[in-house]
C-alpha cells in the first residue's frame, strides 16, 4: 500500500484511488483529527511554554509520521480488519452500552422525582382562541405554555416540572 501523502494528495486532484487505500486513509485522519483535538485542550489548559512546546513537538511528530507510512502500517493493530482489535472495539461498544443504560435509567429516576416535586404555575395569561394557556415558571419567570389536555410541562430555561 502508497504511503498517506500519496493517496490524500490523488485524492485532493481528483485522481482515483482503491477502496481499501481510501477506507484506511480516512481512519488515519480520524485517529489524527482524535489526537489533535486533545493536544488542543492541553494548550488551552495550560500556560506553561514548556508544556505547549512538548505539544506542539508532539502533534507535528505524528502527523509528520502518518504521512510517511502507510495507512496500514501506521494503523498496525489498530487495522479496522485485525481480529484483536475487533474484539477489543466489540469489548468497548458493550461497555458504552451499558454506561449509556445506566445513566438513562438514572436520568429516568431524576425525571420522576422531579415530576413528583412539580409545583403549580403562576397565572400569566389565558388565550381562548387556541386552547392554549400560558403560565410563568415560579423559578424564573419563564414564559410557559400548556395546551390541550393539561399534561405537565417543563420550562425551558431552568427544567422545572410544572403542573397545570
Amino acid at each position: 500500500m502508497r504511503i498517506l501523502n500519496d493517496i490524500i494528495a490523488d485524492l485532493k486532484e481528483g485522481k482515483e484511488v482503491e477502496y481499501e487505500e481510501a477506507r484506511l486513509a480516512a481512519i488515519v485522519y480520524s485517529n489524527l483529527l482524535f489526537f489533535a483535538n486533545n493536544n488542543i485542550k492541553q494548550l488551552l489548559g495550560t500556560k506553561n511554554p514548556l508544556v505547549k512546546s512538548l505539544v506542539e513537538e508532539d502533534y507535528i511528530r505524528r502527523h509528520h509520521n502518518a504521512l510517511k507510512k502507510s495507512p496500514e502500517e501506521w494503523l498496525g493493530n489498530d487495522h479496522p480488519d485485525n481480529e484483536e482489535h475487533k474484539k477489543f472495539m466489540e469489548i468497548g461498544n458493550k461497555i458504552f452500552d451499558h454506561v449509556i443504560e445506566k445513566i438513562m435509567k438514572d436520568q429516568m429516576i431524576v425525571d420522576e422525582k422531579r415530576r413528583e416535586e412539580s409545583v403549580p404555575l403562576k397565572p400569566y395569561n389565558i388565550h381562548h382562541s387556541n386552547n392554549t394557556t400560558i403560565g410563568l415558571c415560579p423559578s424564573c419567570d419563564t414564559r410557559v405554555r400548556n395546551g390541550i389536555g393539561g399534561r405537565d410541562e417543563e420550562c425551558p430555561r431552568c427544567k422545572r416540572k410544572m403542573k397545570w
